[in-house]
């Protein structure tokens, strides 16, 4: 018998072609994000948008967007809009609304041929997904003083559009009700299964937004649901912005421009407040998104203006960093982003990645905060900080002291052996505020990075062989075999570093590499971490050449590279950092190189598929390659890895341009100031956010502050 018998078949026939919206129904996940709970909600998201995308174009009356939820799992949608357009199309010569909800990527919101510039839509999906996945949905359209009607089951078009009607000219808007399709979604999410299909507070909170964001639209909400009975609520304009970071009594900072380079307009509405109360909130062109360049962009000006201030004032030890978080969690904001970029990560829009905007917006707030913050409020924000931070430093301070008497101490001989592969920096301890070391892979690297890099500042180490796991054997004497080990406690026990980097190759191998060495740094050596000073430099795959211009890309920014106008020859692909030559480790790494830092808490967050931290820690580090394995591409393909908290690097010149041998008259070093007057001010800021939210259960009245 042929060992082939047992296989399926596999000839022209296995093919299948998918037409019009099929695509979601069969795979609704790729469009939703899921096919639970928050696939169902994104339904009625789908509807409630468009409500807010016509709200910013009709420009003479209120839109009113009114919601119904009915006991059998239903929910009507309607507006008091201009009406879906029902003539026939110019090209495709069937009614245009067939083209709403039976086409994917169609529709007049889609770039380049937009009648909505600063839309909430983007790709011509959202009303064909609902349908996709509706067991039952039905179309009212009011427009030139007609009524008119559509049905659908499953997908289908089972009434044809027919007039049933007639209005006033003047009264037009559109009306969707549908039901779920339980064969394509389910009522459950990760934890738990429902008798519903829609949460009640979610859909409040979302409306909530809608009513703070944007200032021509109103919602009115009417339910009979199982259990939870009979209920309305109205979502006006009276909650504002201003009235989000005002709450108890908070002074309100506010700014706003309009770009000049891109389509793009931006209001920030921010204040200082207590952690426990704060309120975070942002939104592209008028529905939240809570994640992405502009929250990025907004905070990381927001950080390096309170950042510099706190150091200008000396408050600031070069022991232990100021932690984002620390700034971060002392502020309300509310970001109101609107623009004609819609790039987002997926059709739910969870994250917005126009990199563009988040430029323009980075170099709009450059030297911004001065002019908004007021001086006391400023003075006071600092003040606090000042004393948590002193708080945080004395417990670093005793923790540190106390983990040293933990650790094994070294013969000279061995000391001398493993300082052998190190190659020191020629500033000393009193310039450790500038000095970084690397972490090289192999012996090609490191030859290479010595030719390109600043002898004054950096010093780097030649690693031998991939570290052995400090989670197998982590007692003193395997550790006084572990040469990793060794040599890293060598170099921390100098006291002359404020940057510890991993610099390895971008295959598998060299992700192990980062993985164990940060363990290492995780497990023996956390005083390091906490403080902020361990970082990932990412090595580029590709070198890019645009009209005499040089640029280098990650492994999955082939296609970006090439969508750019940049050329990618057979030579342009490094293998490792072994193959780069000086000019290109020096203008990819060592100057303007991508950089994530490994944050306090990033360990502590390692949760995937049910494993907890460790659990994920002692599959990435077995013997298991398998599972290793799949674990790290998992974590590769999300762009930048899980643990590190969605951090996200971007470019940053780590080049201080410091000479130790520039001091004083006296001999003493140079104060941060004398130094940067003398020779420019020297950047080390990486990207790295969690956006916060409002998560506490909302009162019936939706404004009042202590519900949001």
């Amino acid at each position: 018998m042929s060992e082939h018998n047992n296989e399926n078949n596999y000839d022209e026939s296995s093919f299948k072609v998918l037409e019009g919206i099929e695509p979601i129904r069969t795979n609704p996940h790729l469009t939703l994000d899921g096919s639970g709970m928050k696939a169902i909600f994104q339904l009625l998201r789908e509807v409630t948008d468009n409500i807010i995308d016509e709200s910013k174009e009709v420009k003479s009356r209120k839109i009113t967007g009114k919601v119904k939820l009915f006991p059998d799992g239903s929910v009507e949608i309607s507006d008091n809009a201009r009406g879906i357009p029902v003539g026939l199309h110019p090209e495709k010569n069937i009614p245009t609304v067939y083209l709403a909800f039976e086409v994917m990527n169609a529709g007049s919101k889609i770039k380049g041929h937009s009648s909505y510039a600063r839309s909430v839509g983007a790709n011509g999906i959202g009303l064909s997904a609902v349908n996709a996945c509706s067991k039952r949905l039905d179309v009212t359209i009011k427009r030139d003083g007609e009524v008119w009607h559509i049905g659908y089951e499953m997908g289908k078009r089972v009434e044809n559009l027919e007039k049933v009607g007639t209005c006033d000219i003047n009264d037009t808007g559109t009306t969707i009700k549908f039901l779920f399709d339980e064969t394509v979604l389910s009522m459950k999410d990760e934890n738990r299964v429902y008798d519903y299909p829609f949460i009640l507070n979610d859909i409040k909170k979302h409306f909530a937004d809608y009513a703070i964001f944007n200032r021509n639209v109103e919602f009115f909400l009417d339910w009979d649901i199982p259990v939870t009975g009979k209920g309305t609520m109205e979502f006006t304009n009276e909650y504002t912005p201003q009235s989000i970071v005002g709450k108890n009594g908070n002074k309100v900072l506010e700014y706003s421009y309009e770009s000049t380079k891109i389509n793009c307009g931006a209001e920030f509405y921010f204040s200082v407040t207590e952690p426990e109360k704060r309120v975070q909130l942002a939104a592209i062109n008028g529905s939240r998104v809570m994640y992405g360049q502009h929250v990025s962009a907004f905070e990381d000006r927001l950080v390096e203006f309170v950042s510099t201030i706190f150091k200008t004032r000396g408050y600031l030890s070069s022991e232990l960093a100021l932690d984002r978080d620390l700034i971060l969690e002392r502020i309300n904001y509310v970001i109101l982003v609107n623009t004609d970029i819609k790039q987002y990560k997926g059709q739910v829009k969870n994250e917005f990645s126009a990199v563009d905007v988040g430029f323009d917006i980075r170099e709009e707030l450059q030297g911004k905060f001065e002019e908004v913050f007021d001086t006391a409020e400023l003075d006071r924000f600092i003040e606090d900080l000042r004393e948590i931070y002193g708080l945080r430093l004395s417990e670093y301070r005793a923790l540190k002291a106390a983990r040293e008497k933990k650790r094994p101490t070294f013969k000279k001989e061995v000391i001398n052996k493993d300082l052998s592969k190190f190659y020191d920096c020629e500033n000393g301890p009193r310039m450790r505020e500038h000095n970084s070391v690397w972490f090289l892979e192999g012996n090609s690297a490191a030859g290479t990075f010595s030719s390109s890099r600043n002898v004054s500042t950096m010093a780097y180490v030649e690693l031998q062989g991939k570290p052995l796991n400090v989670n197998k054997r982590s007692d003193s004497q395997s550790l006084e075999k572990n040469g990793t080990f060794r040599i890293i406690s060598h170099v921390v026990k100098m006291n002359k570093f404020t940057k510890f980097i991993i610099g390895t190759d971008g295959d598998t191998d060299g992700l192990h590499i980062q993985l164990l060495i940060s363990l290492i740094f995780y497990k023996h050596f956390p005083e390091i971490i906490e403080a902020g000073q361990l970082y990932i430099c990412y090595a580029p795959l590709y070198r890019g050449h645009k009209n005499g211009k040089v640029d280098y890309f990650l492994e999955n920014e082939y296609d970006l590279a090439i969508s750019q106008g940049f050329t990618i020859g057979a030579g342009d692909r490094f293998k490792g950092l072994g193959e780069m030559k000086s000019e290109d480790m020096k203008a990819s790494m060592i100057n303007n190189g991508r950089f994530v830092r490994v944050s306090p808490q990033s360990f502590g967050k390692m949760e995937e598929a049910g494993m907890s931290a460790e659990d994920i820690i002692l599959r990435l580090t077995s013997n298991d390659t398998s599972a290793r394995k799949e674990i790290l591409k998992h974590m590769a393909d999300s762009e930048l890895l899980s643990y590190y908290e969605n951090q996200r690097a971007i470019k940053r010149k780590f080049d201080s341009k410091i000479n130790p041998m520039y001091l004083t008259s006296d001999g003493t070093p140079m104060t941060q100031e004398e130094l940067d007057a003398k020779y420019g001010n020297f950047d080390t800021e990486v990207d790295e956010y969690e956006p916060g939210d409002y998560t506490e259960e909302l009162d019936e009245d939706i404004y009042d502050a202590d519900a949001v």
